[in-house]
């Protein structure tokens, strides 16, 4: 018995005698189909009349130059930049809220109702509004997997919050961290 890696070069001198005859029909059958016959014509460089190596050109050498510049910036640039700048932003808030009230990353967002998670989750999304340029509501409100009009609730109900002394000392402390963070950053 034969392996398979010897019956593959007899198949394709058998392929490449029938071409040379002109019997493509016949090679095509002894290949096991069109999609074979071309896939040995490709692999041994076979011609379908004359069976001889097919004459490849050299591969285009890759540009060495640097891309032309035009003075300006593209705006798609410009956008990406912003949008890196402000998920890097959400990202800040939602570590240093997270960090002041005690909840973990992956509660923030849960439907638990537990008590620093829900007043952690109302500081987030109001501190985002406030201290993240170019956030939009959906965008905050994906970081806690809620809908944008819950922003809304959360804003009237923010400053009814603010007069207990507890939330209070979070939310100021919060503010303190991320404009030092922020501040940093620049």
């Amino acid at each position: 018995m034969e392996s398979a890696g010897t019956a593959l070069p007899k198949v394709a001198r058998e392929v490449k005698r029938l071409l040379s005859e002109g019997k493509r029909e016949v090679a095509q059958r002894v290949a096991g189909g069109m999609a074979e016959l071309l896939r040995l014509e490709r692999l041994y460089g076979l011609t379908p009349v004359t069976a001889k190596p097919v004459r490849r050109k050299p591969a285009k050498k890759a540009r060495l130059t640097q891309p032309r510049k035009t003075g300006r910036k593209s705006r798609k640039s410009e956008l990406a930049k912003m949008q890196r700048e402000t998920d890097w932003r959400l990202g800040c808030v939602e570590r240093v809220v997270c960090a002041v009230f005690g909840v973990s990353r992956k509660r923030l967002p849960s439907r638990s109702q537990d008590a620093p998670v829900p007043a952690a989750r109302m500081a987030f999304c109001c501190l985002a509004r406030e201290l993240v340029e170019g956030a939009s509501k959906s965008e905050i409100m994906r970081y806690v997997d809620r809908d944008h009009a819950t922003l809304g609730h959360y804003e009237r109900e923010f400053s009814k919050r603010l007069e207990g002394q507890w939330f209070a000392d979070a939310v100021k402390d919060c503010r303190k961290q991320l404009a030092q963070a922020f501040e940093e950053q620049r």
